[in-house]
């Protein structure tokens, strides 16, 4: 191998060094020799073979191989700690400290002027059938079409829409839903799936995932002309098994996305209750007084007080919107005010336990048989049966049957029997038809 070597001075050398007039020995000779071949894209070997053809010109005894070995070995050691201590170097994080007095305020941008703001994550958050895709396709074919939207505001005018939807079938689904809001379909694009080795034999297909394809989602919003929504239903569809952690570094992501481009990202989650990170969250739930009625409230708004929530019915194809004096608030909703509903579905069904059994004792197999014909289980007439008290006794005949009766209290009514103080019964399990439950018992008022 025919490689010129770094031949330095060593008179120099040593005069630098402050050795002048002192031997350098071999180790010193061979080590600057190798600190000129190291970072030539050479090879510990070729560099090894290089510094050999130097000591046998130096007449040196060939069992100096070991030595040149050694040589090399330590050289490129503190070469590649070198680098990697100048990288850290140059990487070394700073504060980035901005003075306020530099800022500009800016006005908050909506696409719902109160409801919807552009250039963040809004969250919509409620259980299954709750009708959140319904109302999140709304808001989609009134930004593709540039109509009013429901509580009379101007739309932000005619804008494209970005669907990510992993529960539910376009042609099924989607677009049937779309059409009956009247959307402009032409502003409305929905990504299916992630298209892997496009164009050759051995092409398939994947499952979109926010963990994955964020990247891919950027390209897309940012080739939008006119894009103003994108939406994300759901987001438990979309990350898999992403834990919360993770989830939440997605949100940022998505959070960043929607500054970057001025849109409005919405995002659909199938929970009870929502602890993201963002901005704006509203729930959807059925109203306490009315289960055909959804309630659409807001649960958190950094840019004031909470806006005024709508509620709508769903429809086959479609939503509509309930012209109501009373916007509904977080407090007409079920999830706000279980313990209302609780208490007025046990006044309903003891109201009616009452009725069944005003004209007398009544087998209690019998009673439950009627309950289950009127639409109650029978887990909630034993709770009405307990609320209101009723003496459960065996008959004297043959037969030995339970029987039902209401007690000696004809001048309460259940209004006043029921009180909805829960506490667990501390009993053992007798007869269905006759014991205590173990379910939660509701106590009445003494």
């Amino acid at each position: 191998m025919e490689l010129e070597l770094n031949i330095v001075n060593l008179a120099d050398v040593a005069k630098d060094m402050g050795v002048s007039g002192k031997r350098i020995d071999p180790w010193g000779q061979l080590t600057l020799q190798a600190e000129g071949l190291v970072g030539r894209g050479l090879s510990k070997l070729e560099i090894e073979e290089v510094l050999m053809q130097f000591v046998r010109k130096q007449g040196w005894p060939e069992k100096m191989r070991a030595m040149v070995s050694q040589i090399v070995q330590q050289v490129q050691q503190q070469k590649s700690t070198a680098e990697a201590e100048a990288s850290r170097l140059a990487t070394v994080e700073q504060l980035e400290v901005v003075s306020l007095a530099d800022v500009e305020p800016l006005a908050v941008r909506w696409l719902w002027p109160g409801k919807i703001p552009l250039g963040t994550v809004t969250v919509i958050y409620g259980e299954a059938a709750m009708g959140k895709t319904s109302l999140v396709l709304d808001l989609a074919a009134r930004v593709s079409s540039g109509a009013a939207w429901p509580d009379g505001t101007h739309g932000p005018g005619m804008g494209e829409v970005l669907i990510l939807n992993g529960e539910d079938h376009l042609d099924e689904t989607i677009v049937p839903r779309l059409k009956g809001g009247d959307a402009d379909l032409t502003n409305v694009a929905a990504i299916t799936r992630i298209q892997l080795g496009a164009g050759t034999r051995s092409s398939h297909q994947r499952r979109f995932s926010l963990e994955r394809d964020l990247p891919a989602l950027r390209e897309q919003v940012e080739s939008l002309c006119a894009g103003q929504l994108v939406i994300i239903d759901s987001l438990e569809a979309f990350c898999g098994t992403l834990g919360r952690a993770q989830i939440r570094a997605v949100l940022a992501e998505l959070d960043d996305l929607a500054v970057e481009y001025g849109v409005a990202i919405v995002v659909v989650s199938a929970g009870t209750k929502c602890d993201l990170p963002v901005k704006n969250v509203w729930r959807v739930d059925c109203d306490v007084l009315d289960a055909g009625l959804r309630c659409w409230v807001p649960v958190r708004c950094n840019w004031g007080p909470l806006p005024a929530g709508l509620a709508f019915r769903v429809t086959s194809d479609k939503i509509v919107w309930e012209a109501r004096q009373e916007s509904p608030t977080a407090d007409r909703s079920r999830g706000a005010t279980s313990q209302q509903e609780k208490s007025r579905q046990l006044k309903d069904q003891a109201e009616w336990l009452k009725t069944h059994l005003a004209d007398g004792p009544l087998p209690a197999k019998q009673v439950v048989a009627a309950a289950s014909t009127a639409g109650w289980s029978a887990g909630q007439v034993r709770r009405a049966r307990e609320a209101l008290r009723v003496v459960c006794s065996k008959e004297t005949t043959a037969n030995r049957q339970w029987v039902w009766e209401l007690p000696n209290r004809s001048d309460r009514s259940v209004a006043g029997l029921v009180n909805l103080n829960r506490e667990r019964p501390k009993m053992g399990v007798e007869d269905v038809e006759g014991g205590k439950d173990v379910e939660d018992v509701v106590t009445v008022s003494a």
